[in-house]
Order: structure tokens, then sequence, then C-alpha cells
């Protein structure tokens, strides 16, 4: 593999979750890493045929999203790839003959997701204030999770 310090070889370093701590690294040149990541995801060519650094940040996020699902939702990613939902729609789409025109959902922000499971296992009103008082900006710009902490507060009252 070599010595990753030398010259013309990178490390790549993708983290799945903070709180896990589950790792995976690449060494070796710009290349053999693209190679690695690629046989690691096992993406296709569509998916791999933009610059190096394009294909880190899709490798990532699909990295993040399988660690997100194991850890938040206590379940893992099952079959197909980017390119084969994107070209025939999802499996579920197929399934009800949709042919992929079902509609996009929205994506989910962490952030919204971190915190409503915070609100769910609060168990007093001392812990829910505590939370907003750090998470402000969050609450008040989105009013499902403001609506949640509130009616957390009710119960918990």
């Amino acid at each position: 593999m070599g010595d990753p310090n030398e010259p013309g070889r990178i490390s790549v370093t993708m983290k799945a979750d903070s709180r896990e701590g589950t790792w995976i690294v690449f060494h070796g040149s710009p290349a053999e890493v693209r190679d690695q990541i690629i046989d690691v995801f096992a993406l296709t060519e569509e998916e791999t045929d933009g610059p190096l650094y394009d294909l880190i940040n899709e490798a990532t996020r699909l990295y993040k999203a399988a660690g997100n699902v194991n850890s938040t939702l206590g379940g893992r990613v099952v079959g197909g790839t980017k390119s084969e939902t994107t070209k025939s729609g999802s499996a579920w789409d197929r399934a009800a003959g949709n042919g992929g025109n079902a509609p996009a959902e929205p994506e989910v922000d962490p952030n919204v997701v971190r915190l409503t499971n915070a609100i769910e296992g609060a168990t007093d009103v001392t812990t829910l204030k505590e939370l907003y008082a750090r998470n402000k900006a969050h609450f008040d710009g989105n009013a499902e999770l403001f609506a949640a902490w509130q009616a957390k507060g009710k119960s918990l009252s």
C-alpha cells in the first residue's frame, strides 16, 4: 500500500456517526483511492464520473446515512444503488407501478432528528428548557419541532 505521506499519495477518512466512532480510511494515489471507494460502496460508473472530491462527498453522505439508519433507527440499509433508484424509481415505486414518478421526499435535517429524539427522551421540564436554550435557532426555525417541544412540556407539567 505504501506510505500515505509519500508525494502523490492521499488519505481519506470517513466517519459514519459522531456518537459511535465507526471509521473507514482509504490510502493511496488519487486513482487508487477512487477505486477503493467505488469497491467499498459498490458504486456504478454513472455515480463516479465526476471529480474525486464529489465521489468522496457522495460516499461520505452514503456512509453517514447508513450510520444514522443503524444508530438512530435501529435498522440497516438494504439493496440498490443511487443510479438504480434514479433510473427506474425506488423498489417501492416500481412495485406500485409508478416507474419512479413518486414525489421526492424532503431531506431530513439531522439536527431535527437529534432534537426530536432528545424531546422524546426528556423526563422533566428543566431538561426541555435547557434543550431549547442550547438549540433556540433550530426550534425557532421549525414549527413542527417547536410544537413537539411544547407538547412534551405540557405532558410533563
